[in-house]
């Protein structure tokens, strides 16, 4: 219902204004003036013309239209009810929010966050952050309505979807807001929503396998046992699977040859780990679960598994169309955030049919590259030799995945196949 790029607020909004057309239609059938039931009206005025005796009663239709409007406020209350806390994500410098309404987010210290509201509605900056992405929000949503009117509905795909903006937003500040981040994140991924960091090639499989059974069963049907590289990407995914109340294998492992002692399916060790308190220390597979990350369980132990999914399109494309085509057949252009990642993608890249560069979701745009689904460019896989990326031409400012695990600037016209996810 909500669709993917969406917000809880358009959702809310949608829900909103179906309740007062509702209002309105039961107005309408009770005045008898069917302004809204055109046929309805032309049907009552023939009948009364052929038999003026004839009476057509439709006030059944306004009970019906009644009883229809209570089922839907019944069941959308919850919205409502937490109408301060679903406009904390665009407005956190204006909103009200209580303990009562962060009870169902898991893991947020009330001290911590009202703390942090209290310094962010101080800070000028900040404060300005959110109004300029209320500015944005209120843009997109012209375009929107334009290209909406117009049927222009495969233009209306290319258009940055409304969470990505939101999410960016929340990206640009600094760390001292790290519980607000948590909460915005958790609001944005309530009833189902996508996970603008990248969540959604991850898959939560609920079949009961042990570790090793469960890492080829994600190697074979996706890419491998899905990864938390970051401290950002394991709160969101807290945030978004812990609703589901599901525990599940991910792709972490005790190695002791890794310096951390620990080592991810993909290849890489871990350097971000998020261990439930007295875990850390025992070696073994590791579950995640809603209270943090826990190991000690032997190969025979069996539970449900999350799997990351990337998915190599053996079209050769441009760089643009091969974004156009990730977003209308699959969700969005891959972005890679750890080393890990890219030996993945590197994995899946080196067959003889799959030309030697796949294009990624890398993009150099105003002074800087970045990943086109918003999520933050903090790792890089350019080559140590040659820095000359650092100031691509126009023409070559798309980025590139090298069967080799290296990125590349390249022509944005070049036809390559590409990763999306």
């Amino acid at each position: 219902m909500q669709g993917v790029g969406n917000t809880l607020l358009t959702l809310q909004q949608a829900v909103f204004a179906f309740e007062n057309k509702l209002e309105r239609f039961i107005k309408d059938i009770e005045t008898d003036h069917l302004l809204h039931f055109e046929k309805l009206r032309e049907f009552k005025d023939a009948c009364a013309a052929s038999d003026p005796t004839q009476h057509l009663d439709i006030q059944q239709l306004a009970g019906f239209t009644s009883d229809l409007l209570q089922s839907f406020k019944a069941r959308f209350g919850a919205f409502r009810e937490h109408t301060r806390l679903f406009k904390f994500i665009t407005h956190p410098h204006e909103c009200e929010v209580d303990k009562a309404d962060l009870i169902y987010i898991p893991g947020v210290s009330i001290r911590d966050f009202e703390i942090e509201v209290a310094d962010l509605k101080a800070s000028e900056m900040w404060v300005n952050k959110f109004k300029t992405l209320y500015e944005d929000l209120e843009g997109l949503a012209r375009q929107q309505a334009e290209l909406a009117s117009k049927h222009k509905w495969s233009e209306m795909k290319k258009l940055q979807p409304a969470d990505q903006l939101i999410v960016k937003t929340w990206n640009a500040l600094p760390v001292t807001y790290r519980t607000l981040q948590h909460v915005s994140i958790a609001v944005l991924t309530m009833f189902g929503s996508t996970y603008a960091f990248c969540l959604q090639n991850i898959f939560l499989i609920t079949q009961t396998k042990s570790w090793p059974d469960a890492q080829t069963h994600c190697r074979t049907k996706y890419t491998d046992l899905s990864l938390l590289s970051n401290e950002v990407e394991n709160q969101a995914f807290t945030s978004s699977v812990s609703q589901t109340a599901q525990a599940g294998w991910i792709g972490l492992y005790s190695d002791a040859t890794s310096p951390s002692r620990w080592k991810w399916s993909g290849g890489t060790n871990a350097t971000y780990l998020s261990f439930d308190h007295g875990y850390q220390s025992t070696p073994g597979r590791v579950l995640w679960t809603p209270y943090g990350w826990k190991s000690k369980y032997p190969d025979y132990f069996y539970n449900n598994f999350f799997c990351l999914n990337l998915i190599v399109v053996e079209e050769k494309k441009t760089w643009e169309e091969a974004l156009e085509h990730c977003r209308d057949k699959h969700t969005d252009f891959t972005s890679l955030l750890s080393q890990t990642e890219v030996l993945l993608a590197q994995r899946q890249i080196q067959k003889n049919s799959i030309t030697d560069q796949v294009w990624v979701g890398l993009r150099y745009l105003e002074d800087s590259w970045l990943w086109v689904n918003l999520d933050p460019l903090e790792f890089v896989a350019w080559p140590e030799t040659v820095q000359d990326h650092q100031c691509p031409t126009w023409s070559h400012s798309c980025g590139a995945l090298t069967k080799k695990g290296l990125w590349e600037y390249r022509d944005c016209q070049e036809k390559l196949n590409f990763i999306c996810y």
